[in-house]
């Protein structure tokens, strides 16, 4: 059976990947969910006869995002709210409230920590009451890769850290390999950026509660092989206190795991994660509940008598919940790719009946995402002599053909691309990695890379043109996520070099990092910044774009990613499959 991981590659992880125990971080912390007192819901103060009160909870936003206070429900007809206190370094004042006379104060929770507003209300027979309500600003949960070479062995980790900085620690144990000199320690960084970008996803909680995360790792056999497997943690997991683990189905040579769950995807709600599993036969659509239980096969992933039909992708696009109970998925309709594809559609339950939602000959997404009346919006490939735009997809009949309701991004120029998108969740904008390659600019030569870009911003009518995300030029090294009640952007970035790239950059961009920024782009704060010198580099926390070789390393594309990224892939290439030994 073809693995995505194996096209023509060797099998470094075979010998090399063992799991170690973390030991202790200077950055780590319990963080934990706030007090109860922060959202405590009680009612407003006793009032004896002939007089009023004030009704309004206490809140807990997260930081960066508008926190608005109820108190519609008191019985008064006028309202005065004034700032008692806010955190240090906060510019939130009283001339800062929107609503100050009124039943529904708000202001947009500027630095983390405790805010107190005071209100006076008055009745209609100007009796008056006055109440404190305090409201409670969290940072939001990031979660993301760091791979570090400065130690032996070299190793890589999932971890997380908080908007404001704060809660950086790993959420699981290292991933580390005995160091190996030139491409082999490149093939590492690249795995780590494989696995961060395409095998990690993470469900934003309520404020104050543990955000939940779903990640692809990797497991040493007795017979000297490795394999991968999903584990399911949160903000609050550790190495000491391990995520669950799903683990593999079994072969049908008599037990021996197989390799790879891979594209994790939580639900709207957060109760359950779909994926795409490499099983026996072919691959597979299966879901599964945040604890680990009630696992759940919803489909083939490819069409009946079809093993693999996605090629040349490392990873097949990630599957999307349409709602809380409700798959899809893309597919080529022949093995190996072939130019026709298909949307596919399955409820998530003990028998589910996949039906085609659209196909669309001639394209091929790298990812897709549904919008509310069914339409999709898709990046399809393209050959090198032709564009990668966003488009806007519907069928022209149910379960028919396709139509481009419109094309987001029109690049023009031939080997020009616009992927990694991902839609705001009040569907009215997609954030996506622009690169735009000159008209006259020469083929790429063989081992070249095609990856990230800058970071743009369009409305998902098209009414306007792409622009900049904040009007400047941001380099992404992967797609970016909406964070903190989506008031904020998260993103992989690059912090620009001092005094130009060093030989063997990663990036020409700069210093990989991961960035935070204001909804509107127009404050950015780089959150961890890679330390070249010290040899760890900030991968990842990506929104899932489909990586192929003509995209990440191989021939056929732009070398935006410097000598060290291709010299990595083609040295050891992605390997993650583990040898099997069959029975004699």
């Amino acid at each position: 059976m073809r693995s995505w991981l194996t096209c023509g590659l060797v099998g470094f992880w075979s010998l090399a990947v063992s799991v170690a125990a973390c030991g202790s971080d200077e950055g780590a912390s319990s963080g934990g969910s706030p007090d109860a007192d922060a959202s405590d819901a009680s009612a407003g103060d006793d009032a004896p006869p002939g007089s009023i009160s004030v009704t309004a909870a206490d809140v807990t936003v997260y930081t960066g995002s508008r926190a608005e206070i109820d108190a519609s429900q008191s019985g008064a007809t006028s309202f005065a709210w004034t700032v008692k206190t806010a955190p240090s370094g906060s510019s939130v004042t009283t001339q800062a409230l929107g609503g100050a006379a009124t039943a529904r104060p708000s202001f947009v929770a500027d630095v983390s920590g405790d805010y107190v507003l005071e209100v006076t209300a008055r009745g209609a027979g100007g009796e008056s009451a006055t109440k404190s309500v305090k409201v409670k600003a969290v940072a939001a949960p990031l979660f993301f890769m760091q791979t570090n070479f400065g130690e032996d062995p070299a190793y890589f980790e999932y971890r997380t850290i908080g908007t404001d900085k704060s809660n950086n620690h790993p959420i699981a144990c290292r991933i580390s390999a005995p160091p190996e000199d030139g491409g082999a320690a490149g093939a590492f960084l690249f795995m780590s950026m494989l696995f961060a970008d395409m095998g990690m996803d993470w469900w934003e909680a309520p404020p104050g509660s543990p955000s939940r995360v779903a990640y692809t790792s990797l497991e040493v056999f007795p017979d000297g092989g490795s394999g991968a497997f999903l584990a399911l943690g949160s903000s609050d997991t550790t190495c000491a206190n391990p995520p669950a683990v799903v683990r593999h189905i079994v072969d049908e040579d008599g037990g021996k795991p197989n390799e790879l769950l891979v594209q994790p995807h939580f639900s709207p709600n957060g109760a359950r994660v779909a994926y795409v599993e490499e099983r026996a036969g072919g691959h597979a659509i299966g879901t599964v509940s945040y604890d680990g239980n009630d696992r759940r096969v919803v489909s083939r992933f490819c069409g009946p008598g079809v093993e693999s039909c996605w090629s040349p992708a490392v990873f097949p696009p990630r599957p999307q919940w349409i709602d809380a109970q409700n798959v899809g998925w893309a597919r080529a309709k022949q093995a190996d790719g072939g130019a026709g594809w298909e949307v596919v559609v399955a409820s998530d339950s003990a028998n589910p009946m996949p039906r085609t939602h659209m196909t669309c000959d001639g394209l091929a997404p790298r990812s897709i995402a549904f919008l509310k009346g069914g339409r999709v919006v898709a990046n399809p490939m393209a050959a090198d002599t032709q564009t990668e735009d966003v488009v806007v997809l519907e069928p022209t009949t149910p379960g028919g053909p396709c139509r481009v309701v419109k094309n987001l991004t029109n690049l023009g120029t031939k080997r020009s691309y616009a992927r990694d998108f991902v839609v705001s969740p009040d569907e009215s904008e997609i954030l996506f990695v622009r690169t735009l390659v000159p008209e006259d600019e020469p083929p790429p030569d063989a081992g070249g890379s095609r990856l990230g870009g800058e970071l743009y911003v369009v409305p998902v009518d098209g009414s306007s043109a792409p622009k900049p995300f904040g009007g400047a030029p941001r380099y992404a090294l992967f797609g970016a996520r909406y964070v903190a009640s989506a008031s904020q952007i998260a993103w992989n970035g690059a912090v620009a070099f001092d005094g130009g790239a060093p030989e063997g950059a990663l990036l020409d961009a700069g210093i990989p990092s991961l960035a935070v920024a204001t909804r509107d782009g127009t404050r950015v704060t780089p959150l961890v910044v890679s330390n070249l010198d010290a040899g760890v580099y900030v991968v990842g926390g990506g929104n899932g774009g489909s990586c192929d070789f003509r995209l990440c390393s191989f021939a056929g594309g732009k070398a935006s990613g410097g000598g060290a990224l291709a010299t990595a892939a083609a040295a050891l290439a992605l390997a993650v499959r583990r040898k099997r030994r069959r029975p004699s």
